[in-house]
């Protein structure tokens, strides 16, 4: 990730600093502490919550996303994460965004069959998804 796709994460950072008023260390431990309980296997370190805040992670594993709920009493939604989503250009030089999600990769591809059987051609369809995503 180039340094100007990084956004920092200023909620988790202001829930640490002002809400629980934690340094990144003790943000850590009490991440380690959360998990425990939770019987989650990770390991976080300062290293890590420094990682978060500065958005070299964008969004976290699910173990992760499931303490920091936790910890924080707040759903991953309203933590400043956002779910990471590939893009770029397919073979005829249409612009495509695909989520990550596995559940909607399969709704695009049902979606992609259904139309083709209704005659839409492969640009047709590309053309709707590129408008539609």
């Amino acid at each position: 990730m180039s340094a100007s796709d990084k956004v920092p994460n200023l909620t988790i950072r202001r829930i640490r600093e002002i809400e629980l008023q934690e340094t990144r260390s003790q943000f850590a431990d009490a991440l380690a502490q959360k998990a425990a309980e939770m019987s989650e296997s990770v390991s976080p370190s300062e290293r890590y919550v420094a990682r978060l805040e500065d958005g070299d992670i964008r969004f976290p594993q699910p173990a992760y996303r499931r303490v920091l709920s936790q910890l924080c009493g707040r759903p991953i939604s309203e933590l400043g994460f956002e779910p990471e989503r590939l893009s770029g250009t397919d073979s005829d030089g249409y612009p495509f965004v695909v989520p990550l999600r596995l559940r909607e990769i399969e709704s695009i591809r049902r979606a992609r069959a259904f139309y083709k059987e209704l005659g839409f051609n492969t640009v047709d369809t590309k053309r709707f998804y590129r408008t539609e995503l």
